[in-house]
C-alpha cells in the first residue's frame, strides 16, 4: 500500500520561535517544539485529578492523546485502577447493548487499548457489527472523515479486519482533505491528513504552502489558549497527537495496535510543522 506523500511535511525553521535545548518535560525533542513544560505540567495534573476522581471517560480520552505524544508516560494505573476501568467499560457495554450504540463504548475501549494494552479489552461480537455497519453507511453517504476515523477503530481491534480502502474512499478521503484546507478547517484537516496516513493512502496535498503553515500555527495556538483558559486540554492534546503522527517517519496498525516511528533528530527538525512560542499563564 503506497504511502503518505513525504513532500507534505513542513520545514520546522520557517515558523519556529525557539528550539528546545533539553528534554526537561520528559517529551522528546520533536514534541517540545508544540507543548512547552508549563503546558504538559498542566494536563498532567488534569489527567491525575481525573484518575483521582475516578472520571475514567475523560480519563481515557485525555490520556489516550497523551500516550501517542509521550509513549514513555507513567500514568501511575495500579491493580485497583484497573479493576476500576475494567468495570466502568463494563457498565458502558450494557448501556451500549441496551441503546443499540456502541461508538461510546468502542471509542473508550480503543483508549484504553492504546493507553495500556495490557488490559484485556474484547469488544465483542455487537460492537465490531456496529462498526462495520457504520463504516458502510459512512462510505454510502460519502462521509469520509468519519469513514476514516471508523477504519482505523476497526483495524486497532482487528488489524485483518477488512475495511475497504478502494478507490472511491481514496478519491473521497483525498476530496474532503482539500476541502478542509480549502476552508481552513485545518482542525479537521490535519484530523483527517493524520488518518491517511496510518491507513497508508498517497495524497499529492502538500502542507508546505505559507497558507497551511499559518492556519496549522493559529489552531495550534487558539486549542492552547482554550486549553488554558478551561482546563480541558482534550482538544489540543487531540491536536498534537495529530501532528506527531504527521511528522513521524512511520506510523501503521500492526497486532500491537498504533505504532509510530519517529526520524531521528537530525531528520526531524527539518520535517516538523511550525511550532508556537511558550505562554506563561497567569
Amino acid at each position: 500500500m503506497p504511502k503518505f506523500n513525504p513532500d507534505s511535511q513542513l520545514n520546522i525553521h520557517e515558523l519556529a520561535v525557539e528550539e528546545p535545548e533539553k528534554k526537561e518535560s520528559g517529551l522528546s525533542v520533536d514534541m517540545q517544539k508544540y507543548i512547552d513544560h508549563e503546558t504538559w505540567k498542566n494536563m498532567n495534573d488534569k489527567l491525575e485529578s481525573f484518575r483521582n476522581n475516578n472520571n475514567w471517560n475523560r480519563f481515557i480520552q485525555l490520556g489516550m492523546n497523551m500516550k501517542i505524544i509521550d509513549p514513555d508516560i507513567d500514568f501511575g494505573i495500579d491493580d485497583l485502577a484497573i479493576t476500576s476501568i475494567k468495570d466502568y467499560l463494563e457498565f458502558q457495554r450494557i448501556q451500549s447493548l441496551n441503546q443499540d450504540n456502541w461508538s461510546g463504548f468502542n471509542l473508550l475501549s480503543l483508549g484504553t487499548k492504546i493507553i495500556d494494552p495490557a488490559i484485556d479489552i474484547h469488544i465483542g461480537v455487537p460492537a465490531q457489527q456496529y462498526l462495520r455497519n457504520e463504516l458502510k453507511s459512512f462510505r454510502d453517504v460519502g462521509n469520509w472523515g468519519a469513514f476514516a476515523r471508523t477504519a482505523i477503530e476497526m483495524q486497532i481491534f482487528d488489524a485483518k479486519a477488512d475495511i475497504g480502502i478502494d478507490d472511491k474512499a481514496t478519491n473521497g478521503m483525498t476530496h474532503k482533505l482539500e476541502a478542509y484546507r480549502k476552508r481552513g478547517e485545518w482542525f479537521s484537516f490535519i484530523s483527517l491528513a493524520s488518518d491517511i496516513k496510518i491507513l497508508g493512502i498517497n495524497t499529492d496535498i502538500k502542507l508546505d504552502e505559507l497558507e497551511a503553515k499559518q492556519g496549522i500555527k493559529n489552531q495550534l495556538e487558539q486549542s492552547k489558549n482554550y486549553g488554558i483558559k478551561h482546563g480541558d486540554w482534550n482538544d489540543f492534546g487531540r491536536f498534537v497527537r495529530d501532528i506527531k503522527i504527521l511528522i513521524a517517519e512511520k506510523a501503521e496498525i500492526t497486532d500491537k495496535g498504533l505504532e509510530i516511528t519517529m526520524p531521528k533528530e537530525k531528520e526531524s527538525l527539518q520535517s516538523d510543522v511550525p511550532a508556537i512560542p511558550e505562554q506563561k499563564q497567569f
